[in-house]
């Protein structure tokens, strides 16, 4: 059978797979949990009237979160039937939004791997993931910040491989749409430029490239596009959209010219989310509500943030490291976009601690957002997992294959 003919068959089957996991989630039951952020919005109708689109909301205490989001707003009354909230109808665009997050990290994973076939498998896992599916039954911003996320890592990913400055316009913009809910991924917005900095910093430029040929069974290698195909040139100072460069944009990074121009990119990036988000705390008066700072209960809120850790998600920050701390020439992009995430990951945990204990004084710790910060980067971190596990054996297949021949050299 060729290797054609095999692919076809595996591709198909995991397809199969996760439409038995499409229809599974279509027709489960789900149990209906409120969050506590929009409780008064739902209870007393307001959220199926008209004039409750805009202007804050007081179920959330105060605290800018997705509770007062203008799209939050507009989902809720999406899901209105005949002037009633309706929680099947919030079920399905939380399914909704569920489905198209997967579709986003199933691209970054074929961008990062160049191969389809390790897309499907992160979709499949991620689809079988049983908290996931659960989650549309919870009525919250929290599918549409999974989808912003996951967006942001997919654009993160095409950025480091091709330099496009149109996916930096779109990664700007992923983050105004994350903006928008949750104040605390203006962050993000750093990630880009930090990693600019970092791989023009003369450690980086110091160490030896990575010269680790594949050498084990050509068909196989072919099989899941392991060679490095030069697909832009090395000159070519940035790719696009379907045109990634030869490595990644660490290389272009490094010239004068070409760090400029994404340094101007960058600063009105920044420029435009600065004045969005001014825009977006004075329309929702949110500066106008009593600022109180506490740090007494700074442990119980990493209590909270560590919650939703579970052996999953452990596993998969081992396969993480492991992916950071073991270079491979097989997949360039993958340690770039490893510490671009858990750059974020840190960045947002930090972002919202902060404005958890400035709005919320320590009697109000019910509506902290703490716990919640893992669940907005699981299926993010899921899949960086599947990958640092495939990085991780393709890695060690090939050196044992290495040692193997130059073993078998020698005693020739």
């Amino acid at each position: 059978m060729r290797s054609l003919e095999v692919k076809a068959a595996i591709i198909t089957t995991l397809l199969f797979m996760i439409l038995m996991r499409l229809v599974w989630m279509d027709m489960r039951s789900y149990v209906i949990v409120y969050a506590p952020e929009n409780h008064r919005t739902i209870v007393d109708g307001a959220a199926c009237q008209k004039e409750s689109w805009f202007g804050p909301s007081d179920g959330n205490q105060g605290r800018p979160g997705w509770g007062s989001s203008l799209m939050y707003r507009l989902m809720l009354k999406q899901s209105c039937r005949t002037g009633v909230f309706s929680e099947g109808s919030f079920v399905r665009y939380n399914q909704g939004f569920l489905v198209v997050t997967v579709i986003a990290c199933m691209i970054f994973a074929r961008i990062v791997t160049r191969s389809w076939v390790i897309a499907l498998i992160v979709g499949l896992a991620l689809f079988s993931r049983g908290r996931l599916i659960a989650s549309s039954g919870l009525i919250s911003g929290d599918h549409l910040l999974m989808f912003g996320v996951s967006v942001w890592a997919m654009f993160m990913a095409h950025w480091i491989r091709s330099g496009s400055r149109l996916i930096l316009g779109a990664l700007f913009f992923s983050i105004l749409w994350l903006m928008e809910l949750e104040f605390s991924f203006i962050a993000l917005a750093c990630v880009p430029y930090v990693y600019a900095v970092i791989v023009r910093s003369s450690y980086v430029r110091s160490l030896t490239p990575v010269e680790d040929p594949i050498l084990f069974w050509p068909k196989v290698q072919a099989f899941l596009e392991l060679q490095n195909f030069n697909i832009a040139s090395p000159e070519q100072p940035t790719g696009g959209i379907f045109r990634p460069l030869a490595q990644t944009f660490a290389i272009p990074l490094r010239d004068e010219k070409v760090f400029a121009r994404f340094r101007a990119d960058f600063i009105w990036g920044a420029s435009i989310l600065m004045c969005a988000l001014i825009a977006m705390s004075a329309s929702k008066s949110f500066w106008s509500d009593r600022v109180v700072w506490q740090m007494t209960k700074l442990r119980l809120w990493a209590q909270l943030w560590a919650m939703p850790i579970d052996r999953d998600i452990i596993l998969s920050c081992i396969a993480i490291l492991c992916a950071i701390f073991i270079s491979s020439f097989v997949l360039p992009a993958l340690r770039g976009f490893n510490l671009s995430i858990v750059l974020g990951l840190f960045l947002t945990t930090l972002t919202t601690l902060l404005i958890d204990h400035i709005y919320l004084p320590a009697d109000e710790t019910g509506y902290w957002l703490a716990s919640q910060v893992i669940l907005w980067w699981e299926p993010i971190i899921l899949s960086l997992g599947v990958l640092g596990a495939y990085h991780l054996v393709i890695t060690l297949v090939n050196r044992a294959w290495k040692r193997r021949k130059n073993n078998s050299v020698a005693i020739e």
